[in-house]
């Protein structure tokens, strides 16, 4: 499921601020800024949001009125089965990392760490299919 917003000009630093959480103080009550360390960057580069916008309208011609609408952002919903791998997974790593802090576990801990290994190879491989998925052509 996608849903396309196109916004003007004039709301682009505030959406900036927005997307990138640059602010403690939310109108939003749903925000949780405990889990902001878990936002993934699908931007390699480092650039902020606002410097990747002016740079764009400077190899492009966009009208500077008002009403003209000049960035479109787009809310994109996984598909529900990389979600779910994705808790899966997650749940496996935590069954086997419970195990190896246990004492009493009757499996080698050498299998143990061979396996939270590669559940985390999985985890990390359903984040790149992702980012895939996502990726789509460059303007």
């Amino acid at each position: 499921m996608a849903h396309l917003k196109k916004n003007t000009r004039g709301s682009v630093p505030g959406l900036a601020v927005h997307f990138e959480r640059k602010t403690d103080h939310h109108t939003n009550k749903e925000i949780d800024v405990s889990k902001s360390y878990l936002n993934q960057e699908l931007m390699a580069d480092g650039s902020d949001m606002l410097s990747r916008f002016n740079a764009r309208l400077n190899d492009v011609y966009c009208m500077k009125r008002d009403d003209v609408k000049a960035l479109a952002t787009w809310i994109v919903s996984l598909p529900e089965e990389l979600t779910q791998n994705k808790k899966v997974a997650q749940s496996w790593l935590k069954t086997l990392t419970t195990a190896r802090e246990d004492p009493d576990t009757k499996i080698a801990p050498t299998r143990l760490d061979r396996g939270i290994e590669q559940v985390k190879a999985l985890i990390n491989r359903i984040i790149e299919l992702t980012r895939d998925l996502f990726k789509g052509p460059s303007l």
